[in-house]
């Protein structure tokens, strides 16, 4: 009986890690048909991209250890408590690389209004910078505008 019970529940831990593997890969295969046409135009275009937030989850169609050379093929850069990743060394070091350099933000369209607006009264609040926007790439789903001072 015992033994009934051990096999019964390997299987049915077995059966759970196949669906979630499953659920994986199709949420992996949506992350990259929406994200990777934007991000292999800007990487053709040789601009930097900030990530605003989390509107892009690397992290969940690679494997850890592709990360950083996925990073610097697309020249992506991370900011927030990210912002001291050692792959930002020299090319994002605080949010006046918005403005001072040709630096890019991927954002969500969902989340683009709010992500605007908090960055320009961020720079203007902590940096006395009053900036606008300006598109450079929109996806159906993601778009990628830089900052710029008014």
């Amino acid at each position: 009986m015992l033994i009934g019970v051990m096999l019964f529940f390997s299987l049915f831990l077995l059966n759970k890690t196949y669906q979630f593997r499953e659920w994986q890969n199709y949420k992996a295969k949506i992350v990259t048909e929406r994200e990777e046409p934007i991000l292999n135009a800007a990487r053709d275009m040789n601009v930097k991209v900030v990530i605003f937030a989390a509107d892009l989850s690397i992290e969940s169609y690679c494997s850890p250890f592709k990360i950083k050379k996925i990073f610097s093929e697309h020249a992506l850069y991370l900011a927030g408590w990210m912002t001291n990743n050692p792959l930002n060394k020299g090319h994002f070091d605080s949010y006046m690389s918005f403005v001072d350099s040709d630096t890019y933000i991927f954002a969500s369209l969902r989340r683009v209004p709010n992500s605007i607006s908090s960055l320009q009264y961020a720079l203007n609040e902590h940096y006395s910078c009053d900036t606008e926007h300006f598109e450079l790439l929109r996806s159906e789903y993601n778009l990628l505008f830089q900052l710029k001072r008014k």
